[in-house]
């Protein structure tokens, strides 16, 4: 309880003498009457703070989402530094592009044989490339009398209509080099370009600091195979960019709620990794999981 200290007027105690000697009225009895009348016109305060403790476990609110939380976090940044982010993505393509090796293995071969298969025979089988230089692999399954590539296709698939655009364009064959350059620039290097810009955003809109962001994004990108992966025709950097842009879109979407479009885009971005390499099962399955229950809230 709280206790309110009133003090009374001359006048009040005035009163209260005057109705002791002529009206015989007891003291306590004045000053009740005194009380009331001028708590009618100065009306007591609400003390809404003071709950008991059973009160106030009734009236404990269930914690927000963690949706709710992130998203409360920080708003959308100026566009100066929505720019910047977009050119570091840019910088970061144009740096994994720019680092080329044509000395190839195996595994890239493996990959790159299906693109030029299908742009030059019309089919996936690779007979006409994996026992010839430099095409040659090891990494092939055979299957009713034919090679394939014994490799999740995913990442072929991304860079095959870009392959297929830049042959119809020159109006020849490509030779091996500019296959593999084609592929990488397109499937591995621009995709590697967008989850830099997304990862940097993605810290700034958690609460980081621009300057910090960026920092910390420059250290991890360049200080570990997230680079290196994205200078080889690998696939994943295409599947770190697709669980990125569907952790995004499952924490800031577009419309500010998860719409049926947005699903979709995410159920697609989250599906395609699946197609890319088992690295990614874990991550995807996760976003996967989290957006069915943020949309079922």
């Amino acid at each position: 309880a709280k206790l309110i200290t009133i003090k009374l007027s001359d006048e009040v105690h005035q009163a209260v003498r005057l109705s002791t000697v002529v009206n015989n009225t007891s003291i306590t009895e004045v000053v009740r009457e005194a009380l009331t009348e001028w708590l009618q016109k100065h009306p007591a305060p609400k003390l809404d703070g003071l709950v008991s403790s059973g009160e106030k476990k009734k009236r404990k609110s269930k914690p927000p989402p963690l949706s709710a939380m992130l998203q409360a976090g920080v708003p959308p940044q100026p566009d100066s530094i929505q720019r910047a982010v977009w050119l570091f993505g840019v910088f970061v393509a144009a740096a994994m592009a720019l680092v080329y090796h044509p000395a190839t293995g195996w595994n890239v071969n493996t990959r790159l044989a299906p693109i030029a298969a299908v742009i030059e025979v019309g089919t996936f089988q690779i007979d006409e490339f994996h026992g010839r230089e430099p095409w040659a692999t090891g990494d092939k399954a055979y299957f009713e009398g034919h090679f394939y590539s014994d490799k999740i296709i995913g990442v072929s698939l991304l860079a095959l209509p870009w392959n297929w655009l830049v042959t119809k364009l020159a109006g020849e064959s490509l030779g091996f080099q500019t296959h593999h350059l084609v592929a990488k620039i397109f499937a591995v290097a621009i995709p590697g370009g967008i989850s830099a810009a997304l990862f940097w955003a993605l810290m700034m809109r958690l609460g980081c600091p621009p300057r910090r962001a960026l920092v910390a994004a420059a250290l991890l990108i360049f200080g570990s195979l997230w680079f290196a992966y994205g200078t080889v025709f690998y696939p994943y950097i295409p599947g770190l960019a697709a669980t990125l842009a569907a952790l995004w879109t499952v924490l800031y979407p577009p419309a500010g709620r998860l719409t049926a479009l947005n699903s979709f885009a995410i159920g697609s971005l989250l599906g395609y990794t699946l197609l890319l390499d088992p690295v990614s099962y874990c991550a995807s399955q996760t976003i996967h999981a989290f957006c069915f229950i943020q949309s079922n809230r």
